[in-house]
């Protein structure tokens, strides 16, 4: 399963449990899932930007598909410059103004991490923050990592080339 999909999956996941409630969640409207990404779309690293584009294209095909229960995927992407102060400030907008059910695809652990006081004051989910790095490792109730940790990573290459002929 590609990055991209597990992401989508995840989301969808949730805005399918969230879409049944009684109340109505932040982000869902009867028309569309709001979701929420800082990316460093300007400066050095602007390339780790692709991400974004593969989720507004794959956003694209499931809601040619119908969405998820009727619902469009709707991608607020904000930029971040690989700036850690902007990115946590994206973060508010994204959840306090901008109401996104859920961050995605945030590029960094150093992009991450200025995100997380807003994610768990809010209680949004933040899905498949792009890094191994083991201060977003830890356990956080709303936090939903996809990659492998750094540790995971080396035991595999180290296991792939001791065991290897």
């Amino acid at each position: 399963m590609t990055t991209v999909r597990a992401f989508t999956v995840v989301v969808g996941t949730l805005a399918c449990l969230l879409a049944g409630s009684a109340a109505q969640a932040q982000g869902v409207t009867k028309t569309s899932i709001l979701i929420g990404q800082s990316s460093p779309f300007s400066g050095a690293t602007r390339s780790s930007a692709k991400t974004s584009r593969r989720l507004q294209a794959y956003f694209k095909q499931v809601n040619a598909a119908g969405g998820v229960n009727g619902r469009a995927f709707e991608l607020i992407a904000l930029d971040d410059g690989n700036d850690a102060k902007r990115s946590g400030e994206n973060a508010r907008i994204l959840i306090e103004q901008r109401g996104v059910l859920a961050l995605i695809g945030y590029a960094s652990a150093t992009l991450s991490l200025p995100a997380l006081p807003f994610v768990e004051k809010s209680k949004i989910a933040f899905v498949g923050p792009f890094t191994g790095a083991e201060p977003m490792r830890s356990f956080r109730r709303n936090v939903y990592n996809i990659r492998a940790s750094y540790a995971d990573e080396l035991e595999k290459i180290v296991d792939f080339y001791t065991t290897t002929e």
